[in-house]
């Protein structure tokens, strides 16, 4: 059964309880003696305050944001005024959840967004990605209820019989798990951050051969990769750095997973014609190419990365996987691409 807006916004308040339960605490604690509850303390006062028995819960999300933006000193230097804007856009979110108002999708959409900001200033990624993966699912089922009004919109203007749209199901073939309805929405959308740790499943994005046998190598994407290649065997024209800005969808993440595998250390001749095409008579397999990949929504200053063996690092170069190996230093070539997403207007 899919989920209405309210249910999303609902799971969404859950996640951001749970990530923000630690940061609160934390900051709290440190303003009070040594053995204070810092929940107890604040009943107490709000209870002395109103004249009445105050009972609040660190479990509870619409407590925690009233601690965000009315105990704000406490939090002095770790959230800026945009951050702790949005603990305020999202205490008016809760509100309206707890008092069984509608959402629309474009308020759902926002909603989900500011939770997914606020978690990541509040140094909670992991959970901060989980709900950006209702995000994600949310947009792509708006995205694809447009696309249906659009083609129902455009076959109902054609008159004459046998003139419409064909049927999709007489023009391509679904993927397996979608034609047997088996599937997870979620597990369609790439994740670098899991691609280069190993923890994606699915061959399509980790294989690099299959990768791009199911890649359209479109204008950009060929531009892409053509000065990826030029750059790193030797031609100094191509640019050194090149950085991608798109809305939503268009392609930033599959861009960096095609740099990835093209200097995974195949040769040319296993990919594609398309890719053969844009490589030339480059060896790949000469080129001397270390990659680098941070994903910054995996990486927070106030939650340090251990290494296997036991090392603490606070650098995002310390960061990177491939330094992992002790006593292997690696000089990444001179090349470098980051992604961002433009910024949503508030």
């Amino acid at each position: 059964m899919a989920l209405s807006n309210r249910d999303k916004v609902g799971r969404g308040l859950e996640l951001l309880a749970e990530g923000l339960k630690p940061f609160v605490a934390r900051y709290m604690s440190a303003k009070l003696p040594a053995g204070k509850d810092w929940v107890e303390v604040l009943s107490a006062r709000d209870g002395a305050k109103h004249g009445t028995s105050k009972t609040y819960s660190s479990d509870d999300p619409r407590f925690l944001l009233k601690v965000l933006t009315e105990d704000w000193r406490a939090f002095d230097g770790a959230l800026s005024r945009v951050e702790q804007s949005y603990a305020s856009e999202l205490r008016d979110v809760g509100n309206r959840w707890a008092h069984n108002d509608g959402f629309s999708p474009d308020d759902t959409t926002r909603a989900l967004d500011t939770m997914e900001r606020l978690l990541t200033a509040a140094g909670a990624a992991p959970i901060a990605e989980r709900v950006g993966k209702i995000r994600v699912d949310h947009q792509r089922s708006q995205y694809e209820e447009l696309t249906r009004r659009t083609v129902r919109a455009a076959v109902g203007t054609v008159s004459a019989p046998g003139t419409g749209l064909k049927a999709w199901q007489e023009i391509i073939r679904p993927h397996r798990d979608v034609a047997s309805g088996d599937f997870n929405a979620a597990e369609f959308a790439a994740d670098l951050h899991q691609v280069a740790t190993g923890q994606a499943q699915q061959s399509e994005y980790t294989d690099p051969v299959e990768f791009f046998s199911r890649t359209y190598l479109t204008q950009g994407l060929h531009d892409l990769l053509g000065r990826a290649v030029r750059r790193l065997s030797g031609d100094g024209n191509a640019s050194p750095v090149v950085n991608l800005q798109t809305n939503f969808g268009g392609g930033k993440t599959h861009s960096m997973l095609a740099l990835y595998h093209l200097f995974s250390g195949l040769p040319a001749g296993a990919f594609a014609q398309g890719v053969q095409d844009i490589v030339g008579g480059v060896d790949l397999t000469a080129l001397r190419v270390a990659p680098v990949t941070l994903v910054g929504t995996h990486l927070s200053p106030s939650q340090p990365l251990i290494k296997p063996d036991g090392t603490q690092v606070n650098t995002l170069w310390g960061s990177w996987p491939g330094n992992w190996a002790a006593g292997t230093p690696t000089t990444p070539s001179p090349w470098r691409i980051r992604a961002a997403r433009r910024p949503v207007k508030r």
